[in-house]
Order: C-alpha cells, then structure tokens, then sequence
C-alpha cells in the first residue's frame, strides 16, 4: 500500500508541474509555432522555456530532482502541448526541435555559423570550418561535453552540422543550390 502512495504522489507532482507550467509558457509555445509556421528561428524561444520552466520545476519537486529527467520531461511536454493541440497539431516541426541539447547547441552557436556563413559561400566549405571550429573547441576543452567527447567521432558531429546548417539557411531565407554549383544563395 506504501508504493501505491508514493506513486499517487508521483503522479500528482506530474499534474501539478503540468497545471503550473503549460498557462505560463502557452504564449511562449505559441511563439514557437509562429516562427515555424514563418520559417524563423525559434531557438530564443525555445531556449527561453527550458531555462525558465527547468528552473520552476526544481523550486516544485526540489533540486534534488535530476536535471536530465526535467529537461527530457519539458521536451516531452512541449511535442506533446504542439503535435495534440487542434490548432497546432499540423505544423511543421524542424527536425532540429526533436533533439533539445541540439537546439540548445544551435542558439549558442548560431553566431559562429552566421559568421562562418558570410566568409564561406560554398556550403562544404562552411560545413568543414564548423567542424574545424568545434574540434578546435574540444581539443582545447573549452566545450561543454565534460569529457565525454562522442560527438566529434566520426561523422556524428558532420551530421549534426549538416542539420543546423541546415535550419540556419532555411531560417535565414538561404537556399543551397547543390548541383549546379555548390554555393549558397539569398531567397529575397
């Protein structure tokens, strides 16, 4: 009987964040879904939650509670309050925002690629300066990997790259013209 009240419990704290968190950040979610639905970036938003709501939810369940569990709860909760809603359910969610420590990533680096951007108009040659760049950063350990350097192993970090490049060209109204020669281009 003492498990099936501690769960009880669990399952109340769900509902309480639930009821706390989606009033406050509904118009964040809604600011969201009008930069995708405007082909903008999002990443200020998005990040804005996570660091907001992350924070709310460890003053209700205490700071004891683990940090990854929050942040996969809030990404969860996010899909979920856009992919079920009526209004929202059809929008088209850039594939970066299934993957929150890769839009996080974006929004703290999306300087570097613009920078990068307007020194290399060739879309390979830009994909080989952001990897250059990040491991140069892991190299000199100034990443925020903690050692645990997975992601520039093998193609995992060309990969990533190729996806916020990606979302950087089509959120700047770029366009990459691949077969015919490789550069990038201004969409007016």
């Amino acid at each position: 009987m003492l498990s099936f009240t501690k769960k009880a419990n669990k399952f109340h704290d769900i509902i309480v964040v639930i009821n706390d968190i989606y009033p406050k950040y509904k118009d964040l979610f809604e600011k969201i879904v009008a930069c995708f639905q405007s082909n903008v970036d999002a990443s200020d938003y998005f990040v804005r939650y996570y660091r907001q709501a992350h924070q709310e939810i460890h003053d209700i369940l205490g700071h004891d509670f683990p940090c990854n569990t929050i942040n996969e709860f809030l990404h969860d909760f996010w899909l979920m309050s856009i992919k079920y809603d009526r209004e929202t359910s059809k929008v088209c969610i850039p594939s970066i925002f299934y993957n929150f420590n890769a839009v996080h990533y974006y929004h703290s680096i999306k300087h570097v690629i613009s920078m990068q951007a307007s020194h290399h108009k060739e879309y390979d040659k830009l994909l080989e300066s952001l990897v250059f760049y990040e491991k140069s950063r892991h190299e000199q350990n100034i990443c925020d990997c903690e050692n645990g350097h997975r992601m520039i192993e093998g193609e995992n970090l060309k990969d990533l790259f190729n996806n916020l490049i990606t979302f950087y060209l089509n959120a700047n109204k770029f366009e990459k013209t691949y077969p015919h020669n490789n550069t990038l281009a201004y969409i007016n």
